[in-house]
């Protein structure tokens, strides 16, 4: 699977910890400051970071990890919901 994550605190370590114990791919890394961003994407060797989630290629994920401040979750889940990104990766089987 490939995955985002949003944000660069303590809980980002941590989600980026157990992806990469389950095999996961960590494709993107977004982050509100630089030398932080640096950093992460650096120690978790994320090739491809970005300030704005909006500038994540949708075509890259296939999920988000959202580990931000929780006032911003709605914002960051409703925007990668309403671009379907768990829609298009995950249909619902047919019904027979």
């Amino acid at each position: 699977m490939r995955v985002g994550i949003i944000g660069t605190g303590f809980i980002a370590d941590v989600h980026a910890a157990a992806l990469r114990a389950a095999g996961q791919d960590i494709v993107a890394i977004c982050g509100n400051e630089e030398a932080v961003l640096a950093s992460f994407s650096k120690k978790w060797s994320i090739a491809k970071t970005y300030t704005d989630y909006r500038d994540i290629p949708l075509e890259i994920l296939d999920a988000v990890h959202i580990c931000t401040p929780p006032n911003t979750h709605y914002a960051i889940a409703k925007y990668f919901l309403e671009k379907n990104l768990c829609l298009e990766k995950n249909p619902e089987p047919e019904k027979n």
